[in-house]
């Protein structure tokens, strides 16, 4: 994408390969250089005028910090994130911003109470918007918030009633996910 933008001087397109191509180097282990050129994408965009996107990339952002422990720039991105929410409406990741805030703030250390409100929160912008893979998500954090609290019955109640929903897509990381975490919980399938 990068250099064929470049080439046909789609700046905007450009700046997006920029940013994924900074995301799998930091998710591979480059760090530095990955947040730099996920950095260098989103300048770029915004030197642009672009007022779309950006609650989803500051999320993928916020979601790559949180996996590799980079927790004060991820709550920065969820932070950034949320302006662009509130100032363009645009809600499409408010749930995922709601549980990677949540699972910033625990890996912060923060009070349990703090975390699970935001990933309460989450759980029920998911379920406002029927988004049920984002609902999973959501519970699936939520149960582990439950086991770290020693409510494994309670995390294994709400993570199976959503898990059951599904027919198909087993395949999915997700699910596979889901699968797993049901197996560690008490009754587990």
């Amino acid at each position: 994408l990068v250099p064929l933008s470049r080439d046909r001087g789609f700046i905007y397109w450009e700046a997006h390969g920029t940013f994924y191509r900074g995301e799998r180097r930091l998710l591979a282990g480059e760090i530095k250089e990955g947040l730099d050129e996920m950095h260098q994408g989103l300048r770029t965009m915004l030197a642009t005028g672009t007022q779309t996107c950006l609650t989803r990339l500051y999320a993928r952002m916020a979601d790559a910090c949180s996996r590799i422990g980079e927790i004060e720039e991820g709550l920065s991105a969820v932070g950034a994130a949320m302006d662009a929410l509130h100032k363009y409406d645009e809600r499409y990741m408010e749930a995922e911003l709601y549980r990677y805030r949540g699972e910033l703030l625990l890996q912060q250390g923060r009070e349990l109470e703090e975390v699970e409100g935001d990933l309460q929160r989450g759980l029920s912008v998911a379920r406002q918007q029927q988004a049920k893979f984002l609902e999973l998500r959501g519970v699936m954090s939520l149960a582990r918030l439950r086991q770290k609290q020693g409510r494994q019955e309670e995390a294994q109640e709400s993570l199976e009633a959503v898990y059951e929903w599904f027919t198909e897509g087993f395949e999915t990381p997700d699910l596979q996910d889901a699968e797993t975490l049901l197996e560690q919980l008490p009754n587990g399938a």
